[in-house]
């Protein structure tokens, strides 16, 4: 005569608990960190080059009124043209 054990558990045809999301790497926090600043840089550099633009000229390139108002109130272009 032969014996067998066998384990189970109560979850065993439940699916495996997801891993808690960790922090990501420092690397990539300094990689995220430059890419954010060379962003930032590259909106104020946009913005200051298009506020030498007449309305005029804005519109000829597509922009709205609304948009035109919103880059000579607030010295950004619209977030519209960065997604």
């Amino acid at each position: 005569m032969s014996m067998s054990t066998t384990t189970t558990t109560l979850l065993a045809g439940a699916p495996a608990a997801a891993a808690p999301q960790s922090r990501p790497g420092f690397f990539r926090r300094v990689l995220d960190r430059l890419t954010a600043a060379q962003e930032a840089r590259a909106r104020r550099e946009i913005a200051a080059y298009l506020m030498r633009f007449s309305d005029a000229r804005l519109a000829a390139l597509g922009y709205t009124e609304a948009e035109i108002a919103a880059l000579r109130r607030t010295g950004l272009p619209p977030a519209s043209y960065w997604s």
